[in-house]
């Protein structure tokens, strides 16, 4: 992103290409999103099918490519893109794959794998998710943490929502793969999903470790994150 910004010091015409949308999305594509080639990289016994089916590069929602320089609604102190991860997620992974994988290291509690863990992902999609939970979130309840979703939801044009487990994995290991940096280190993010006796499932780092676990209804460091899909 410094690359592009030097750009624009060079001369009006540097200035002019830099800003153009189209290239613009190639580099977004390329350096900030997981796209096809990180998941043939990182993800190799992934039928990529989904993906190849244009369904990836032609299919990268223009509203990231607008949005990507502006400041952060939730994170004020940010860039957007500083704040988001961006993630293809092919049509037809389940969470089972993740199981095992050793360069990831992510333990699942026994009964949320029997219960969704053979749950297919129904429609291939770009996945924007905010990489740290938003603010005012942690340390409250569930219900107030809606209301936090709501609040950024009336404010802005993104149609942010409470992510899935899947998702926050994705964009967990997909950071870690692509930019070396952990994200959700000594904290949680509750997802849509429900456990026992209606407890959210929720996912965090500790230690290295990404742990798929159930969440009591308030704790210190469980917060949520926000996250938007564009189907393709």
């Amino acid at each position: 992103m410094k690359n592009l910004l030097g750009c624009r010091s060079v001369s009006k015409e540097w200035q002019l290409l830099s800003k153009d949308l189209d290239l613009l999305i190639c580099i977004i594509y390329r350096d900030f999103a997981f796209n096809s080639t990180d998941w043939s990289r990182h993800f190799s016994t992934v039928d990529l099918k989904a993906i190849y089916e244009n369904e990836d590069f032609n299919t990268f929602p223009k509203p990231i490519a607008s949005l990507f320089e502006n400041a952060c609604p939730i994170f004020r102190q940010k860039k957007w893109y500083q704040t988001h991860a961006i993630v293809f997620l092919p049509k037809g992974l389940t969470l089972k794959y993740f199981v095992n994988l050793p360069l990831l290291n992510i333990i699942f509690w026994e009964e949320i794998i029997k219960k969704y863990g053979d749950i297919p992902v129904e429609k291939s999609s770009w996945v924007v998710i905010t990489k740290y939970n938003i603010p005012g979130s942690p340390h409250g309840r569930f219900e107030e943490q809606l209301n936090e979703i709501s609040k950024i939801i009336s404010s802005n044009e993104m149609k942010y929502r409470i992510p899935k487990i899947i998702e926050v994995i994705l964009c967990i290991s997909s950071t870690f793969f692509k930019f070396g940096e952990r994200l959700f280190c000594d904290n949680y993010s509750r997802c849509q999903e429900v456990a026992s006796d209606d407890l959210q499932i929720c996912v965090g780092t500790y230690k290295s470790v990404t742990h798929v676990a159930f969440s009591p209804n308030s704790r210190g460091n469980i917060g949520v994150a926000a996250v938007q899909t564009f189907k393709v």
